[in-house]
C-alpha cells in the first residue's frame, strides 16, 4: 500500500494540470468539436490532416526550441524559409538543377544564414531580437532578388513530388520528418551534457560560463541549427505548394512562437523543449481544423493564436514564480529548526528565471 502511494506520488505531479495543461485542453477541445460537428470531425481523415497540415508549421517552431532554451531570439526563421523556398524552386525549376543537389545546396545556404546570424550576435555582440530581425530584412531584399516578386513554379512539382507522394497510412512524409526532428531534440537536449549546457546557458549565463560551458560556442551553434531547420521547412513547403512563393515564410513566426512558448509551459516546468512544442503544434492546428469546419470568420484562428501566446507568457511567468518561491521558502521542519542565520541562507540565490533578459 505505502509503496503504491508513493509510487502515486511520484506520478502525479507529472499528470498534473500545470504540467501538461496543452492535452487537457486537447483532449476538451476533441469532445467539443465531435459534440458540434459529429463524425465530420472525430474521424481518421480528421487525424491525418491535421498531423499532414501542420508537419511544416511543427519544424518552424522546433526551429525556435534550441536558440530560445539557450536565451537567444531569431526572427528570421521566417524569411529563412521563404530564402529556401524561392531558392530550391529556382535550383530545380529555371537552373535545372536535380532534387537531390538543389536540397543540399538548399540547407547548405541556411547553414550559412545560421553562421551569419551567430556571428552578428555573438562576435559583434548586438542583441539577438534586433541582429534577427536585421538579418531577416536582408533575406527578405533576397527573394525579391530571386524571384522578382513573382512565384517560381516551373518544373518544380515534377521534381518534388516524391517529397509529398510518400505517404505510410496517409501521413505524409513531412510529419516523419519533423516527428525524427522532436526526437533527435528532446534526446540531446534531454538526456546529453550538450543539453544540459544548452539549459544552464539559458538559465543563467554568466554562472554557465563561470562552470566551464562554452556559451558563444553553444549560442552560435543554437542559431546554425534554428535557421538550418527553417531551411528545411522551406524545402518541405516547396514541395507542398509546387512552387515558391515569395510570401511564404513570415505568416509561420507567429504560430511558431505561440506554440513554443506554449510548449515550453509543458512538461519540463518552464524549460523549451521539443515535445511540449509538438503537442502545442496539433493543439493549435487541431482548433484550426475545427473552426475551419464550423465556417467561422477566416480571422479566428489567428485571434486563437496571439491568445495562447499571451496565455502561455502569462503561465511560464507564474511557473517561473513558483520556482522561485520553492526555492526561497523553507520547508516547515527547516524553519522550526534552523537558525535565523541558516534560515537567511536557504534564501539566497534563488534559481534564476528563464526568459529574464
Amino acid at each position: 500500500m505505502n509503496e503504491t502511494k508513493r509510487r502515486w506520488e511520484r506520478i502525479a505531479p507529472r499528470l498534473s494540470f500545470s504540467n501538461i495543461s496543452a492535452i487537457y485542453v486537447l483532449l476538451a477541445l476533441v469532445v467539443i468539436f465531435t459534440l458540434w460537428k459529429g463524425e465530420l470531425f472525430f474521424s481518421y481523415a480528421t487525424f491525418v490532416s491535421i498531423l499532414n497540415d501542420n508537419a511544416i508549421a511543427c519544424l518552424m517552431a522546433l526551429a525556435l526550441v534550441v536558440p530560445l532554451a539557450c536565451k537567444v531570439f531569431d526572427l528570421s526563421i521566417g524569411y529563412t524559409m521563404g530564402v529556401a523556398s524561392v531558392l530550391l524552386a529556382w535550383l530545380v525549376g529555371p537552373k535545372g538543377f536535380d532534387a537531390a543537389t538543389a536540397i543540399v545546396i538548399t540547407l547548405l545556404v541556411g547553414v550559412a544564414i545560421g553562421a551569419v546570424n551567430a556571428a552578428v550576435v555573438i562576435l559583434w555582440s548586438i542583441d539577438s531580437f534586433i541582429a534577427t530581425l536585421a538579418t531577416g530584412s536582408i533575406l527578405q531584399a533576397v527573394i525579391i532578388i530571386i524571384t522578382d516578386n513573382q512565384s517560381i513554379s516551373e518544373g518544380v512539382s515534377a521534381k518534388l513530388n516524391g517529397l509529398v507522394s510518400t505517404r505510410l497510412a496517409d501521413i505524409t512524409l513531412p510529419v516523419f520528418i519533423a516527428l525524427a526532428v522532436v526526437i533527435v531534440m528532446w534526446y540531446v537536449l534531454g538526456h546529453t551534457a550538450v543539453g544540459r549546457s544548452v539549459y544552464a546557458t539559458g538559465l543563467n549565463e554568466e554562472a554557465a560560463r563561470l562552470a566551464g560551458v562554452r556559451v558563444k560556442v553553444i549560442q552560435s551553434a543554437a542559431l546554425i541549427i534554428s535557421a538550418t531547420t527553417a531551411a528545411l521547412a522551406g524545402v518541405l513547403v516547396t514541395a507542398v505548394l509546387g512552387s515558391g512563393s515569395p510570401t511564404v515564410g513570415p505568416p509561420y513566426l507567429i504560430p511558431a512562437f505561440a506554440a513554443v512558448f506554449l510548449g515550453a509551459t509543458q512538461f519540463r516546468g518552464g524549460l523549451f523543449n521539443p515535445v511540449g512544442t509538438a503537442v502545442a503544434i496539433i493543439l493549435l492546428g487541431t482548433v484550426s481544423y475545427g473552426l475551419a469546419l464550423a465556417g467561422v470568420p477566416l480571422w479566428t484562428p489567428y485571434v486563437f493564436q496571439g491568445l495562447v501566446l499571451i496565455g502561455a507568457l502569462a503561465l511560464g511567468g507564474l511557473q517561473k514564480k513558483a520556482r522561485v518561491r520553492a526555492n526561497t521558502e523553507p520547508d516547515d521542519h527547516d524553519s522550526q529548526s534552523a537558525s535565523p542565520d541558516e534560515t537567511n541562507t536557504h534564501n539566497e540565490q534563488p534559481e534564476p528565471a528563464l526568459l529574464d533578459r
